[in-house]
């Protein structure tokens, strides 16, 4: 799922390798916190999961990796927007 996230940063939006470092990053670390190690299913995802994965991580960094944490989960939710994930997004804006 990821390498696929990626490969889309890369060939679609034309990321630079650093940027898509942090995105695979930001977006490794809120499946993680919100699956554990099991099994990913974004049908299960929440808009409370997305906020407190932001305000979680929001409270120890500086505003600049802020944003970029804001924006790594923005572009991966889009992403599986744009793949069509069946009742992906039902309970997110």
């Amino acid at each position: 799922m990821i390498a696929g996230f990626d490969r889309h940063l890369h060939d679609t939006c034309g990321l630079a390798p650093a940027t898509r470092l942090y995105y695979r990053r930001y977006v490794g670390e809120f499946l993680t916190t919100c699956f554990g190690g099991g099994p990913v299913d974004l049908g299960k995802l929440a808009l409370h999961d997305v906020l407190d994965y932001v305000s979680d991580r929001g409270g120890c960094l500086a505003s600049g990796s802020f944003n970029t944490v804001a924006t790594s989960l923005r572009s991966f939710l889009r992403y599986m927007q744009l793949l069509s994930f069946p009742q992906f997004g039902e309970h997110l804006p």
